[in-house]
């Protein structure tokens, strides 16, 4: 409606004429579709009204609090919906108040301690808010994140929320703004990456397996796409202690899913230690800490593949047949990786132990496994 006003037609809102009675209900707004127009059209009484702090709380409760068993649809769908595009709209005095009120930001992360699994769509309608009031107010958010307990055990905690772990990729990402500096060695001093790769350990669910692995491969990736070097976190997940206990992870008697994932989170971290030209000179003591380790491992990684944790065979139209199996074409893939890493000492080592040889009779001696051409061609 702001339109009709600018050039001096006289047609009012309905968010206007509630606006303009003595007495009216926060819902009564929520309820008509004009609202989140006005919102952006900086409507200065809509505005007024929407930045008072009972108004906010109402909106974050919204957010926040699961919807009754009786609840109708308005109450379940659209006004959390309309208060996060509230919440979230481009409007600096609605930021602004939002801060002045320490308990609003406060209340907006408490959702993290509900415990898992998350209402997908009411993660959704919190990460969005708390990523936008993220990217501008960094400073002062950062500053509500330090000073919150169990904030990073609550990330770690719902990892298999996609909402909650792009939040935390948001919040790695400010490292790379002014306000943002120290982010990175807050994170690695509160313990993120052990924390991650403690997920791993085989006595945890195969669903945590996986998550934490997609958290890591997903710090990785934000890392080396922003060209941080020197970054806490890599420092951290690629020192020899985390070294060290992702690969006990991995070849710890009767481990599967997590042999499976942490070998996908190795696989992304070779990719980073790749000299460009090929290197005759280090020897093994010389590695990097990652490279050093696995191949002191390399035996072991040999005996997946003679005997691999998954080993069962498979009924087709030849008949029973051996299968390779995900833990042994994984194992593989860890052997490419090594190969492209142009280390010869680690070439060397996987020769001595006779592992592309074992590759390739695999290939050979397992029919109807010709999708191994694809690893190994590389």
């Amino acid at each position: 409606m702001s339109f009709w006003r600018t050039f001096g037609f006289t047609t009012i809102s309905p968010i206007d004429t509630i606006l303009e009675r003595d007495q009216f209900t926060l819902e009564e707004l929520l309820d008509e579709e004009e609202i989140l127009q006005e919102c952006k059209a900086q409507n200065k009484k809509l505005l007024d009204f929407l930045i008072k702090p009972e108004v906010l709380h109402a909106l974050v409760s919204y957010l926040i609090t699961p919807p009754q068993d009786e609840s109708d649809s308005k109450r379940r769908f659209k006004y959390p919906f309309v208060s996060c595009e509230i919440l979230c709209s481009d409007v600096w005095t609605m930021c602004e108040a939002f801060y002045e009120d320490p308990s609003l930001i406060d209340r907006l992360y408490s959702f993290l301690d509900n415990p898992p699994v998350l209402n997908p769509l009411m993660a959704g309608y919190v990460c969005r808010v708390a990523s936008g009031l993220l990217q501008r107010k960094i400073s002062d958010t950062i500053n509500f994140m330090k000073k919150k307990e169990n904030l990073i055990e609550n990330f770690v905690k719902h990892l298999g929320s996609a909402a909650v772990m792009d939040l935390l990729l948001k919040l790695i990402a400010c490292e790379e703004t002014s306000e943002g500096k120290g982010i990175l060695e807050w994170l690695s001093n509160a313990n993120l990456i052990f924390r991650l790769v403690a997920k791993l350990d085989p006595s945890n669910s195969p669903e945590m397996h996986e998550n934490a692995s997609q958290g890591l491969i997903d710090i990785i990736a934000v890392s080396t796409n922003s060209n941080q070097l020197n970054s806490p976190l890599m420092n951290q997940l690629e020192g020899e202690d985390t070294v060290k206990q992702i690969l006990s992870y991995i070849l710890a008697e009767g481990s599967t899913t997590s042999l499976l994932h942490g070998l996908t989170v190795v696989i992304e971290l070779l990719k980073r230690i790749s000299p460009e030209t090929y290197n005759s000179t280090t020897t093994v003591p010389e590695l990097p800490p990652l490279l050093r380790n696995i191949v002191e491992q390399l035996d072991r990684f040999k005996g997946i593949l003679d005997s691999p944790p998954d080993d069962h065979r498979i009924q087709s139209t030849f008949g029973e047949i051996q299968a390779l199996g995900f833990y042994r074409l994984k194992v593989v893939e860890l052997m490419v990786s090594l190969v492209k890493c142009n280390y010869q000492c680690v070439a060397e080592a996987m020769v001595s132990l006779g592992i592309i040889t074992t590759c390739l009779d695999l290939f050979f001696a397992i029919n109807g496994i010709t999708f191994c051409i694809i690893p190994l061609n590389n």
